[in-house]
């Protein structure tokens, strides 16, 4: 019973309000270039803690605290002394500069790896490669998703060399399309998947990269019967292609 009421009442969360101060109840300070989190525990009653973090976040939080944007604070409980800080804020999205005139990146996801196809602006195929990864499916949470980041970063940074927009999985297809084959249906309902495509769509808007989504039913068949013996692919590469 300790145990759950632990884990229950291991976090604390506040909700920005602009007119408030950025947020009311845990607020961020800035002390001669180190931050503090500030936070209310009562009337008019507060407690200051050091925030450690890495120092490529140190630029996106001096810009947040200028700004005077709001921003949500979630206080996570990693032991009886640190606590793990979250902070959520909205930025503008940038217009993208990288569109499909010189062609495209197309993403196919499966439980064990991540299929890519790199395509001209005509339609044709350059190359496919597959990213293998079991982790991402079967480590713990953290790990996990460090291991969908990992490979988003792949993709983005693929894209950014090349110049190349992205066409990948789209999170929110027909339901008529549910049961159209096995791996379809085992994927489609893999929280890992969502997470992954999820993740790629905030990159793709946060580098600036035009992407665009497509029903995921039919891929498969389609690019076995197509593609697959034409430029000798696996079945993975040649619905990536599709």
């Amino acid at each position: 019973k300790e145990e759950w009421r632990d884990k229950r009442d291991n976090q604390i969360y506040s909700r920005g309000d602009i007119t408030k101060k950025q947020n009311p109840n845990i607020r961020l300070l800035n002390k001669n270039g180190d931050f503090f989190t500030r936070v209310t525990i009562g009337n008019r009653r507060f407690e200051e803690y050091k925030l450690f973090m890495p120092a490529k976040f140190k630029e996106n939080l001096l810009s947040l605290f200028y700004s005077r944007e709001p921003y949500n604070v979630r206080l996570t409980k990693k032991d009886p002394t640190h606590y793990r800080v979250t902070i959520d804020y909205e930025i503008p999205n940038p217009e993208p500069k990288i569109d499909f005139s010189n062609g495209s990146i197309g993403v196919d996801v499966n439980p064990d790896r991540v299929a890519i196809s790199e395509i001209r602006s005509d339609g044709n195929l350059i190359k496919s490669f597959t990213i293998l990864n079991n982790r991402m499916f079967f480590a713990f949470t953290r790990k996990r998703n460090y291991e969908i980041s990992c490979i988003v970063k792949q993709i983005i940074n693929h894209a950014l060399r090349d110049n190349k927009a992205i066409i990948f999985e789209n999170l929110k297809f027909k339901k008529e399309f549910e049961n159209q084959g096995r791996k379809f249906n085992r994927v489609k309902s893999t929280f890992v998947w969502k997470k992954l495509l999820t993740l790629l769509e905030h990159k793709s808007i946060e580098n600036a990269i035009m992407y665009r989504k497509v029903n995921p039913a039919f891929t498969s068949v389609i690019g076995k019967l197509k593609y697959q013996k034409m430029y000798n692919l696996s079945i993975h590469e040649s619905a990536s292609y599709v």
